[in-house]
């Protein structure tokens, strides 16, 4: 959202400092240091009543009220419900400015949680995830058109639609970027990755369409490129306002944009998958030549003669609705 953004003392909801980064949950079964929580999970989701109430939450944030229309239950039912996903850290609750206050607004915390069966013997090949988290201020190469802009956790931080203020040293501080053509890099380490034997690169992030204010219906086409190899592009419904973001700061303005979608591009010896659906099988991992660069190189573009040229908002850990950078993970055989 760009043009005049009008600043409004909204409270932050409760808890969303603590919300931790990592959108994996990892458990060890054979881990006594874990027993607790996977007993604490089992715990949450042994009524069908709570899996129903998670799986809708899953879907988009939810108040208590829509739960309750949704699932059919009463409403001291589902406040209970959620409070036990809440406490087995499955997901979290945030308070949402209304006509009559404030309301509870329930979150997913995170993406999905893997438990490991395997014991202390397994085969020391199995497969190993790395996962480096980037800034969204910390490009190495931009190259933008305004509208354009770079918000912090508590001001903007440049001057608006000025693409010559995107090198400022308080870019670093940048929890949400945006711009209306052009394209943004970044620069990933390849330290401690062995490309040899590396079976899948993907990067997740949060991010939406670009227009004056907000629009719900705003396409975009935004593209992909790894190591200056286009491997996908995917198209943004829309600039997305009208509720706050789960994490967006108290001096944003109601009438900006306010949140993303998470979105998730995957390169694998098989192909492309977007969303871990595969996209183009005719693009492979040994096509991105990660052996010659001494970094992976991630573009993000809107391109001039794109269909659908909306802009995009790329979102860091501090706003919007998703508590994370820009990720990249890799796993190794």
């Amino acid at each position: 959202m760009t043009g005049q953004r009008k600043e409004k003392n909204i409270p932050l909801m409760h808890g969303a400092e603590e919300i931790s980064s990592n959108k994996i949950l990892t458990l060890d079964f054979n881990d006594p240091q874990d027993g607790d929580r996977i007993l604490s999970l089992g715990r949450a989701l042994h009524i069908k009543d709570r899996v129903d109430i998670l799986h809708c939450i899953a879907r988009r944030p939810m108040s208590l009220l829509e739960l309750t229309q949704v699932t059919g239950l009463p409403l001291s039912s589902v406040a209970n419900h959620v409070n036990a996903l809440a406490d087995a850290g499955l997901i979290y609750i945030a308070y949402q400015p209304s006509k009559k206050g404030h309301i509870k607004v329930c979150h997913k915390a995170l993406a999905g949680i893997s438990i490991g069966f395997e014991d202390e013997a397994s085969p020391a090949n199995e497969a190993r995830q790395k996962t480096v988290e980037m800034p969204v201020g910390l490009y190495s190469e931009a190259n933008v058109v305004g509208p354009c802009g770079l918000a912090g956790k508590e001001r903007v931080l440049v001057p608006v639609d000025d693409p010559t203020a995107f090198f400022l040293p308080q870019r670093v501080e940048a929890e949400l970027v945006w711009f209306s053509w052009g394209y943004l890099t970044y620069d990933f380490p390849i330290h401690g990755i062995q490309l040899s034997h590396l079976k899948s690169l993907s990067f997740s992030l949060e991010l939406c369409s670009e227009t004056v204010y907000y629009r719900m219906i705003w396409p975009s086409d935004i593209t992909f490129e790894v190591n200056g190899v286009e491997v996908a592009t995917i198209t943004s419904p829309g600039d997305f306002g009208g509720r706050r973001g789960a994490l967006t700061p108290a001096y944003w303005g109601d009438n900006s944009t306010q949140y993303g979608l998470l979105r998730k591009i995957s390169i694998r010896p098989d192909g492309v998958y977007v969303d871990d659906v595969l996209s183009d099988p005719s693009l492979r991992l040994s096509d991105l030549r990660l052996g010659d660069f001494p970094s992976i190189r991630l573009s993000i573009r809107i391109k001039e003669d794109a269909v659908h040229r909306g802009g995009i908002n790329i979102f860091g850990k501090n706003f919007g609705d998703y508590p994370q950078t820009i990720l990249m993970q890799t796993i190794e055989e």
